[in-house]
């Protein structure tokens, strides 16, 4: 397993550990059900996915194989 698709499993068990499933409906709702979402509102998603933005700003890289695992 690849350091990339470690921190995408990891990120994903936060968001389904967090995920509100009522939150969830609303959000894809709104969004006329074109996307899935886990119902994890914007402060609390910031929270989980910070260090790992910290840690890319820190060492001036753009991982876009996690962005295309998304």
């Amino acid at each position: 397993m690849t350091m990339t698709t470690e921190i995408f499993e990891h990120l994903k068990g936060a968001f389904e550990v967090a995920a509100e499933p009522k939150t969830a409906e609303e959000m894809a709702a709104y969004m006329r059900h074109h996307f899935a979402f886990f119902g994890v509102r914007t402060p609390q998603r910031r929270k989980l996915y910070a260090s790992i933005l910290r840690d890319a700003k820190r060492n001036k890289i753009i991982d876009w194989e996690l962005l295309d695992l998304a």
